[in-house]
């Protein structure tokens, strides 16, 4: 069954969870759609206000998407409908915010969070006043060992090739780390081993797919509320 273009919001259990948990996962309508949706699951977490894909792209798209330009059919010029152009820039960016190593294209996600959700008081991970150690990996650690459901966090992850993903983080439980993940659904991933500049990402144990994989957390937004 297709998904709704604005996302399909899942109730789901944690695995491995003790005691259970239960979270709301909004699972992502198409591939480039994880960093809206992921940017949704924070501000559902945080404020408790549902938020839908379609809506949260048109927003991203104000800061570095760039305008749709006319294309050529059949010897004639096309005008993108609202809905193409909005999917055709959303996955613009959000495929350079996944694929940039440094983590700067990442602003177009915070950036909308500071303007339309500023209760949420977002900060990033590269930000200078978490860097003063000169390492960015230290402040998001610490960061993340005291996020809860109730200050997420929009996680990077880098697969090691040219895919990106996005996921939320809701805290630190026992010996794993929970996540709300558009793709993966509810997420319990082992507490992180660190490395010269990034943690782990285990998707073992999760709601959705029958499947794993292991990424990098390397870049992070972080709440205070």
């Amino acid at each position: 069954m297709a998904l709704a273009p604005g996302g399909d919001w899942k109730k789901t259990l944690i695995p491995l969870a003790v005691p259970p948990v239960t979270v709301w996962v909004l699972q992502q309508p198409q591939k480039a759609n994880c960093g809206p949706a992921s940017v949704c699951m924070v501000v559902y977490q945080g404020l408790n206000d549902r938020i839908n894909v379609a809506t949260m792209g048109k927003r991203i798209r104000e800061f570095g998407a760039p305008q749709e330009k006319p294309v050529k059919v059949s010897g004639e010029k096309k005008v993108l409908s609202e809905k193409e152009a909005v999917n055709k820039a959303l996955g613009d960016v959000i495929m350079e915010a996944i694929n940039y190593k440094e983590g700067s294209k990442m602003d177009a996600l915070l950036s909308v969070m500071r303007k339309y959700h500023p209760q949420l008081n977002p900060y990033a991970s590269w930000e200078e006043k978490h860097t003063d150690a000169g390492s960015t990996l230290s402040a998001s650690l610490a960061d993340a060992n005291i996020c809860n459901a109730n200050r997420p966090a929009l996680c990077h992850i880098d697969w090691g090739g040219e895919e990106g993903h996005f996921a939320v983080c809701l805290g630190s439980y026992g010996q794993r780390f929970h996540f709300a993940d558009p793709f993966y659904g509810a997420v319990a991933s082992w507490r992180p081993w660190v490395d010269s500049d990034s943690f782990d990402y285990y998707t073992e144990g999760n709601s959705f797919k029958e499947m794993s994989c292991t990424g990098k957390i390397a870049w992070a937004i972080f709440t205070e509320r």
